[in-house]
């Protein structure tokens, strides 16, 4: 929790807002289309054929013509569009479900009605929720009623009377978190976050950018200073290489912080409300004397990030998970660092000042 706090002390900043910082860019994150993609399949119907629910992704095509039934069938099965192909599956529409690990989306896999007719449609229409997937199916022709009806019993008269079809997600959680296997957790949403994690700096660069030019400021460099681009390379660098010796291991109910090797910083959270949907847990600090705080934590396949605080009132922490073996080697890592050195004579245990911060560091030697 106080990482930000010690990082500013190997800089010489106090500063720790990032209040009025630029929002991060909107970035594309992946093209998705049909594994059997095909011409007016309608992949990605506007009338409510895309659903979007943790790390699974469906997409409805009402258009896409084949005789195949089920999960996966034969994907070349009735592609030649009407009017060559008039009556078996024109129309009969499917349905991809996708699935994102470490940010990496699958290539989906094909579903579609178990009674796929001529223009049934399907795929018009999804929704997810947890484990489960709907899709409707519009064009339908079945007279039954209720659920789980004589699925053979088209062309009655019915004309178009619709249906939907529920189908469930092998791995995913029925209690409605987002199916397990982002980065190596599993279980449920809490529960995935724990392990070993190290600080990336790649993907925080730009949200530090306020710490990196109060730095310059601290350090009496000006906009305008000849040697500015020269100094700010160095205070990135400075803290880049605080960051690379960096760790962090979170056990249930306790975060613990390896920023000066053998001086790790541990707190205690609780978790107050998770949404599996948006992998977003809110914690509470409930560290020992430290003043009450709330953590966001949002989990995004193998990153996890952390802010403290208000949005805009801390710079966020953003994570990559790391094995044990990788823990191991950045601990062994920063114990021969620079920096290590040159906190060497830091003592182990301090009291702090009366009055003083919660976050309050001695002064270097």
């Amino acid at each position: 929790m106080n990482t930000i706090i010690r990082l500013a002390a190997l800089t010489g900043l106090t500063i720790t807002t990032g209040a009025g910082e630029s929002p991060e860019p909107v970035t594309q994150q992946a093209y998705v289309k049909a594994s059997n993609a095909g011409m007016n399949d309608q992949f990605g119907w506007s009338g409510g054929g895309v659903a979007l629910a943790g790390d699974t992704l469906v997409v409805g095509a009402p258009g896409e013509d084949s005789s195949a039934k089920g999960v996966d069938g034969d994907q070349g099965d009735g592609l030649d569009p009407f009017p060559r192909n008039p009556v078996d599956g024109f129309d009969s529409g499917a349905a991809y479900v996708f699935t994102r690990k470490a940010s990496i989306w699958d290539r989906g896999t094909r579903i579609m009605a178990s009674n796929a007719e001529c223009g049934d449609q399907f795929g018009g229409t999804v929704a997810i929720s947890g484990a489960t997937v709907a899709v409707g199916a519009v064009g339908e022709d079945g007279v039954e009623r209720g659920v789980n009806g004589n699925q053979g019993d088209d062309y009655s008269g019915n004309t178009a009377s619709g249906a939907a079809y529920v189908f469930a997600i092998p791995g995913a959680d029925s209690g409605g978190t987002a199916p397990a296997g982002a980065g190596e957790g599993k279980g449920t949403l809490d529960e995935r976050i724990l392990g070993f994690w190290a600080p990336d700096w790649d993907a925080m660069a730009k949200s530090w950018q306020p710490f990196v030019q109060g730095a310059l400021e601290m350090r009496r460099i000006g906009p305008d200073d000849k040697d500015r681009a020269a100094a700010e390379k160095e205070v990135v660098e400075e803290l880049k290489a605080g960051f690379d010796v960096m760790t962090m291991e979170i056990k249930k109910g306790e975060m613990v912080d390896y920023v000066y090797p053998g001086r790790p910083d541990r707190s205690t959270y609780r978790v107050m409300s998770m949404d599996a949907a948006t992998g977003t847990l809110k914690l509470e600090d409930t560290s020992p004397g430290s003043t009450p705080s709330i953590i966001r934590a949002v989990l995004s396949g193998d990153r996890l990030t952390l802010t403290e605080g208000e949005e805009g009132e801390h710079l966020p922490m953003v994570y990559k998970r790391i094995d044990a073996a990788a823990f191991e080697k950045r601990q062994k890592a920063a114990a021969e660092s620079e920096l290590s050195k040159d906190k060497s004579e830091m003592p182990q245990e301090f009291t702090a000042p009366k009055g003083a911060e919660p976050n309050y560091l001695p002064p270097d030697p």
